[in-house]
């Protein structure tokens, strides 16, 4: 006890550690009473977040180091203390003498270094070295004396053990050798998880310490010690005892909430039910922070685990009665043990194990639970979770969850029972059936639930109150955080006191429309609200994004900042560019830049005008590396923090933000260690580099991989291999695969099955040569190939043919539909075999449930529209079609075709519109003139339609109420693909319901969005332009016309009394695209600093015509000419670059021409864009070489075109016609796609037109 008191006062918390587990090892547990006391455990805690602070300023690389040692030398550290010890009565076996020391870092892989000190056997010293730096320990007591960060000059003089430090590696012992890096899976020896769960197990008691345990957690979660702990366990499983899975999977849980299913592809399978079960139970505490395609991965490992329990009969624990009612997990019983391998592996206890991850299995696993056995599992108060955990479940899963519970063992007419489901309630949609007396009970009950389905039944059940029930105060609090199911009407009927008084429990929701927060917001402070401080910001949460831009710049910067600290970082991410802007640029009034960068987090940061990050005091990498930057802040930070024109190495082994500012020049001075020494921590976490340097890196293989000379790469090897992430290898090149595949052909299979192809131009010829080399390399033909090797090809099924497709046996067809589900593109020729296929082994499509139209994910959109029509009108399969729609990403305003991977939806939305509406509301069937009305759009259709309505007809969209399109008009404004027609219904509908546009509010104005745009010149003159935040919404659709730009901006500078020099960098940034109806004269009149600081805002402008002239002329005034212009400076002002005459384009350094924006690219005249000459383009990189128009095309010469080709990736020796551009500016046309985007083919010059690849 006095040691450990004497240890912690000289911060040698490494000693103490070690003193601690020496008496845990022995039989005396006296440390354990020590370190059951309060004051040491906070006195250790203190110590060890003093330490945490000293390196948080920089990378806590120190604090990682400090980890790292006591993780993994704790034993070598205890061997040379007991050596060196008076006391050897408890003395390991292995160190009965000085000499046996180093017999406990045997247990650890080693490797030589450099440096081979000479060793004195006898008394296992060595003579320091006269130079260098490194960690000196003498042997005058056996102890560490260096603390655990840095590194200290070696004496002169003098016995010990030196440990030089090189490229971050601890390097160890005398003999010379070096503990293996951290990033390096480290297989370790059984005894060596005694060492990390003895460190675990003292940082879970500090952890708990209520003043330093929250702030020593978050920065232990920043560490590498979560790996180490997976790693660990990955390593070791099979010998691992219950306890130290318990810690070291509390110890990995960090790790875990943030990694991805890849994770756990090195986590062995093992036959003993004992550890599925303690594994699973880790993993089930922290089910809620994990990703869902993580989980699916637990699922699966779980599933292969307990099939192979089964498979080998084992009998490990006692039969039991059923499960246990006393809240402890039950014994694995009898009917696991004597399973007969069938595929009906799903039995009682095996769903107890798998737990809550039971939601996560595909749909043919979970038809095979019976209503009894869920039922069982809803008794078992052991059930990890149980219902109340399921708020992230599929809404598919629940339903059938549901199913198998309602008319088993739930009675949906007695609320009782009812409650008893917990989160699943959150998806029963049948809610309207309880009535009137249970409503409110089922109001309260629904409360809490997360998804947003659940809006649906609470909308029923406020309608099953009846009309008399007023929506008040009390009912807000009782809907809690579904408050948002409540219609605009509803929501205006309620006083603007109850809103006052509920608006931190309306702060809590979750899906409020940006019209119902403007709404709260004003009613709140109409009632005597204030918004004037930090804590006022956070009162009301989600709210934040109704509130107006004029009362956040009244705040003080310092406000702000405490605000952002307390939380509002949350919120920032919901907010729109323009409000985080104004929360940005309210900050930089009251503090210098090197405060911001300081301080800002996340999403906000990304705000920060590149002209402020200029005047900042940075002097380290270590303090920006970890923010968020965009391309433009990254790429002028790296190029003025870089030494000779690169970074040090090592600062790029993590993936920051920062990696997008690393130029292709810095990567030649890298050579291939930039490869080499990030790759894998790249290999999961790609998406920070750009295509361009994806390119640029794999050029700096060939050296180390041989290039295309003969015999270079006949050192190739698994491990190098693995060592590169995919999204390299494939930008090679032919050739080089040509010699990895003969080099290594497994090894390369098995990264290319897990290459994110869509990295590649669909025209790429190395798509189908890396194809064809997989099946190759199988050594079998297609329709030889079974389960077992679709699996191993991954992704890469994704590019076969159709005819590939034709020649696969119907039995591994059916295994690879779940594979394909992943995909992110077809292969163009892919689309008509594959509906074939899934009709020959899934029947009718009119006997197809919602599992299997769920299963099919992207599958279900190469179906014609007549196919999709057959399918049956279930709520099934309704939930399935629209959880897939849900699921994809919105479209932007410009597809690449070349690297588009968005999917043909239009007849998914009709078969969703057909079973909500009813055939008679098809369209083709409904000609009826809006004064017959005989389809006429209710409030419920709208809202559940969601993208949908774009089915509804312009006669139809006529016959709205006036009240549906005032509950639904955010929700008709939101849908893509609107005809000018249907644009014009809806507003004569607005018309109809506010009268003149002199009447609109602004926040009409803000929930039209771009219904506005079809208001003609005298009418938007009419309108209430006054708020910057109404124009900030507005003004991003695409439909608005100069001269209409020009009317509003007109009319804003007049209701504003404001000139084009008073214009702030505010109002700049939310004027968006109206700032296109700017004249010459007026865009002469913008001021410098407001330019400078709102730069990146006129870099996303979309002008046409003239108005970039002007634009740029002014920002070339204050920025300098083009051609000085950086490639941060490019990058920022994107589209300002396309308004450039023709002598300045000419004038642009290649070097910069990446940097250009693909938007820039698309908006350069046609008559100008020839003027680049071949070398430039042959810099635009390939998104850019895609972004070129057909118009443009049309005017260049062969070598550009050759240029033009290279920069896009695509080498003009192959015989092919190839892509470049889209033949319009936005999506292509619903008739021209079949398996994603068609594509515009150019022909290359001296190849064939139309030529297959």
């Amino acid at each position: 006890m006095k040691v450990l008191s004497i240890a912690l006062e000289m911060k040698n918390y490494i000693l103490v550690l070690v003193l601690w587990g020496m008496c845990l090892d022995s039989s005396n547990g006296g440390s354990m009473g020590f370190f059951n006391s309060t004051e040491p455990v906070k006195r250790m805690a203190k110590i060890m977040m003093e330490e945490c602070n000293e390196t948080d300023a920089a990378t806590k690389s120190g604090f990682a180091d400090f980890l790292q040692r006591v993780a993994f030398q704790r034993n070598r550290l205890m061997a040379d203390f007991i050596a060196n010890s008076s006391n050897s009565r408890n003395r390991p076996a292995s160190t009965d003498s000085p000499q046996d020391t180093t017999a406990w870092t045997d247990l650890m892989d080693t490797r030589q270094t450099n440096f081979t000190p000479s060793v004195n056997q006898t008394d296992n010293t060595t003579q320091p070295p006269t130079s260098g730096t490194g960690t000196w320990r003498p042997t005058s007591d056996g102890m560490d004396q260096a603390d655990s960060v840095g590194t200290v000059e070696p004496p002169t003089s003098g016995t010990g053990t030196w440990r030089p430090t090189g490229d971050g590696i601890d390097q160890a012992d005398s003999a010379g050798t070096v503990e293996p890096l951290w990033d390096l899976g480290i297989n370790l020896a059984a005894e060596k998880q005694m060492d990390i769960s003895t460190f675990l197990m003292l940082m879970e008691r500090l952890m708990e310490d209520k003043d330093y345990g929250p702030r020593l957690t978050a920065c232990v979660e920043s560490s590498r010690s979560p790996e180490i702990a997976w790693d660990s366990i990955v390593a070791n499983l099979s010998e691992l005892q219950p306890q130290h899975v318990r810690l070291l999977m509390w110890g990995a849980s960090p790790f875990l909430r943030r990694a991805t299913a890849e994770k756990l592809k090195g986590l062995p399978l093992v036959t003993n039910s004992n550890q599925v079960q303690d594994m699973m139970k880790g993993f089930g505490l922290i089910y809620q922070g994990l990703r869902r395609d993580l989980r699916t991965g637990i699922f699966n490992w779980a599933k292969e685990s307990l099939t192979s329990v089964q498979c080998s009969g084992e009998r490990e624990r006692p039969e039991t009665e059923g499960l246990s009612g006393n809240g402890n997990n039950p014994a694995v019983t009898s009917d696991l043990a004597s399973a007969n391998c069938s595929s009906n592996w799903i039995k009682n206890d095996t769903l107890t194990i798998l737990g809550l991850f039971l939601i996560d299995a595909p749909p043919k696993d979970f038809s095979y639970v019976t209503p009894q056995q869920v039922c069982r599992l809803l008794n078992d108060s052991g059930f990890p979770g149980g219902p109340s955990g399921m708020f992230d479940i599929d809404p598919q899963r629940a339903k059938r969850l549901l199913s198998l519970l309602v008319g088993s063992c739930i009675n949906p007419a007695g609320l009782g029972d009812f409650l008893r489901l917990g989160a699943l309630a959150c998806y029963y949609d049948d809610a309207a059936s309880f009535g009137k007396d249970n409503a409110s009970a089922l109001l309260r009950l629904l409360r809490s639930c997360r998804n947003k389905e659940v809006l649906k039944s609470v909308t029923m059940l406020v309608q099953a109150l009846g009309p008399g029930i007023p929506v008040d105060g009390q009912m807000l609090r009782d809907l809690g955080i579904a408050a948002s199911a409540l219609s605009s009407s509803q929501l205006a009927n309620i006083s603007d006191r109850d809103i006052r008084n509920s608006i931190s429990q309306l702060g809590q929701g979750l899906w409020w429309s940006g019209g119902q927060t403007r709404l709260l917001i004003r009613k709140f402070l109409k009632a005597g609200g204030q918004i004037s401080s930090s804590r006022d910001l956070m009162k009301i949460g989600s709210l934040i994004k109704g509130v107006p831009s004029n009362i956040l710049r009244n705040l003080s910067a310092e406000q702000l900042l405490q605000a952002v600290q307390a939380g509002l970082e949350e919120q920032a991410s919901k907010l729109s560019t323009f409000q985080r802007k104004t929360i940005v640029a309210t900050i930089l009034q009251g503090v210098n830049s090197t405060v911001a960068i300081e301080s800002l987090p996340g999403s906000l940061i990304t705000e920060l005008p590149l002209y402020v990050i200029q005047t900042a005091d940075i002097r380290s990498i270590q303090e920006v590396k970890e923010k968020l930057w965009n391309r433009g802040q990254a790429l002028y930070l790296c190029q003025s923090l870089s030494t000779n024109g690169s970074l040090p190495i090592n600062e790029l082994r993590q993936p920051w933000p920062l990696i997008q500012g690393v130029t292709c020049e810095m990567i030649k001075e890298y050579g291939d260690q930039f490869v080499l020494q990030i790759g894998k921590s790249l290999a999961n976490n790609s998406s920070w580099l750009s295509r361009t340097q994806l390119a640029c890196a794999a050029k700096t293989l060939k050296t180390k991989l041989g290039g295309v000379q003969a015999g270079a790469s006949s050192q190739i090897t698994d491990s190098l291999l693995e060592a590169i992430p995919s999204a390299f290898l494939l930008h090679l090149g032919e050739a080089d695969l040509r010699i990895l595949f003969t080099q290594a052909c497994a090894a390369l299979l098995a990264k290319m099955a897990v290459a994110e192809m869509a990295l590649l131009p669909r025209s790429s010829p190395v798509r189908a040569y890396v194809r064809e080399e997989a099946l190759r390399c199988l050594g079998r033909p297609v329709s030889a190939l079974n389960e077992t090797d679709v699996a191993r090809l991954g992704l890469l099924l994704c590019e076969f043919t159709g005819q590939n497709i034709s020649d696969l046996a119907n039995d591994t067809f059916s295994a690879l539909i779940p594979q394909l589900y992943r995909c992110r593109q077809f292969s163009p020729t892919a689309g008509s075999s594959l509906v074939s296929k899934l009709l020959n082994t899934l029947g009718n499509v009119s006997d197809w449930t919602g599992d299997t139209v769920t299963s099919l994910g992207p599958l279900i959109t190469l179906l014609e529209e007549d196919s999709l029509a057959q399918l049956p009108d279930t709520a099934g399969v309704k939930e399935a079609l629209m959880q897939f729609a849900a699921s994809r990403p919105s479209p932007g305003s410009v597809a690449l075709p070349e690297f588009d991977t968005s999917f043909y939806l239009t007849g998914v939305y009709a078969k969703i519109f057909n079973i909500l509406v009813g055939a008679s509301g098809q369209a083709g069937s409904s000609g009826a003139r809006a004064d017959t009305c005989s389809v006429r759009p209710s409030t419920a259709q709208v809202r559940e339609l969601g993208q949908a309505n774009v089915q509804w007809t312009a006669e139809q969209l006529a016959c709205v109420s006036v009240r549906t399109f005032v509950d639904t008009v955010e929700v008709l404004a939101a849908v893509d693909g609107f005809s000018q027609e249907q644009y014009v219904a809806l507003r004569d509908k607005a018309l109809q319901a506010w009268g003149s546009p002199s009447n609109f509010t602004q926040e009409d104005i803000a929930n039209l969005k771009c219904i506005v745009t079809t208001l003609s010149v005298s009418e938007l003159a009419l309108l209430d332009l006054s708020s910057i935040d109404t124009l900030a919404i507005i003004s991003g659709c695409p439909a608005w016309t100069q001269e209409q730009q020009s009317a509003v901006l007109d009319r804003f500078l007049d209701l504003g009394r404001m000139t084009a020099a008073s214009l702030g960098p505010v109002e700049l940034s939310g004027l968006g695209n109206f700032v296109c109806g700017m004249n010459s004269s007026l865009a002469s009149q913008l001021g410098e600093e407001t330019i400078r600081l709102a730069a990146a805002s006129l870099g996303m402008l979309t002008c046409a015509g003239s108005s970039l002239d002007f634009l740029n002329n002014r920002v070339t005034e204050v920025f300098g000419p083009m051609k000085e212009w950086t490639a941060a400076e490019m990058s920022e002002l994107g589209t300002m670059a396309a308004g450039a005459s023709a002598e300045e384009l000419k004038s642009l350094d290649p070097e910069v021409m990446p940097f250009l924006s693909t938007t820039a690219v698309r908006l350069i005249l046609p008559d100008r864009f020839p003027v680049l000459s071949a070398a430039q383009v042959k810099r635009l990189g390939p998104e850019n070489a895609a972004a070129v128009t057909a118009a443009q095309l049309e005017r260049v010469s062969e070598e550009q075109r050759v240029a033009l080709m290279e920069a896009l990736g695509v080498p003009t020796r192959i015989k092919a016609s190839t892509t470049v551009a889209g033949r319009r500016l936005g999506r292509l046309p619903d008739s021209q796609r079949v398996v994603g985007p068609r594509v515009l083919r150019i022909p290359l010059p001296h190849c064939a037109v139309g030529a297959e690849l």
